[in-house]
């Protein structure tokens, strides 16, 4: 899943424990590739969630959308 993607340093707070285990299991040489495929794939089932949240609203709402409206909308990005 590694990407050769431009890349670019970042700074965040992490816990202490969770830094301390990082450190532990994950080699020096493999840590920005461990850290990219997790934030992937954590941002996916992120991305996921929150769709079907918003498809539990509208049909919670009893909205009536036909599959061609929610997929143009779903693309358009306003769902």
């Amino acid at each position: 899943m590694a990407k050769t993607l431009e890349r670019k340093k970042v700074n965040f707070m992490i816990s202490k424990d969770i830094l301390l285990e990082f450190n532990e299991l994950i080699p020096p040489g493999e840590r920005s590739n461990f850290m990219n495929s997790t934030l992937e794939n954590a941002l996916i089932q992120f991305s996921r969630r929150k769709a079907s949240e918003e498809m539990d609203k509208l049909a919670a709402g009893n909205l009536k959308i036909s599959t061609k409206e929610f997929l143009k909308t779903r693309h358009d990005g306003l769902l």
